[in-house]
C-alpha cells in the first residue's frame, strides 16, 4: 500500500517542514474547498476533482515552559 502523502500533489511541502509526515490528529480545519472537476468524454476533456486543504498543523513537543504548560 501506498503511503497518502505520494497520492497528494506537493505534499513534501509538509515534510520538508516537519521533517516527518504528520498524523493530522489534532488539525483544525480551517477552510475547505471542493470542485467536482469538468469531465466530458465527448469533448475528451478530462479534468477530475480537487479537494484544497487549509489546516492548522502543530507538533507536539515533550517542551514545558516555566508555569509547566507544553510549549
Amino acid at each position: 500500500m501506498e503511503n497518502i502523502e505520494t497520492l497528494i500533489e506537493n505534499s513534501r511541502k509538509l515534510t520538508e517542514i516537519f521533517g516527518y509526515w504528520p498524523s493530522f490528529h489534532d488539525a483544525e480545519v480551517i477552510d475547505l474547498h471542493f470542485w467536482r472537476g469538468d469531465v466530458d468524454s465527448e469533448a475528451d476533456r478530462y479534468v477530475f476533482p480537487v479537494l484544497a486543504v487549509k489546516l492548522h498543523v502543530l507538533e507536539m513537543t515533550n517542551d514545558v515552559n516555566a508555569s509547566g504548560f507544553l510549549i
